[in-house]
């Protein structure tokens, strides 16, 4: 299934239920702005995640599903800034 042009993480094929409108990160007390693209396609995401600090990086991961369509998401922040998002398929 794809969405506004793009494959969809987070379903089965169904139509998706929860979608995410914006992500609000703080760090070091600045707020770092997350560009749509880097979330319009994540979908049937909850708000529980883990944080990991790495030296002066932080790796946040969340799993995320409709039930069979299962993915794991991992933001890096660092430096004011998203340096990385990795999405895992089970």
């Amino acid at each position: 299934m794809q969405i506004n042009g793009r494959s969809i993480y987070g379903t089965d094929g169904n139509i998706p239920k929860i979608e995410v409108k914006r992500i609000d990160i703080k760090y070091n007390g600045t707020l770092v702005g997350v560009p749509k693209v880097f979330y319009e396609d994540i979908f049937e995401c909850s708000n529980n995640f883990k944080v990991i600090q790495n030296k002066e990086d932080f790796i946040l991961y969340q799993w995320n599903s409709d039930g069979a369509g299962g993915y794991l998401i991992t933001w890096v922040i660092g430096n004011d800034s998203i340096k990385q998002r990795l999405v895992f398929i089970p």
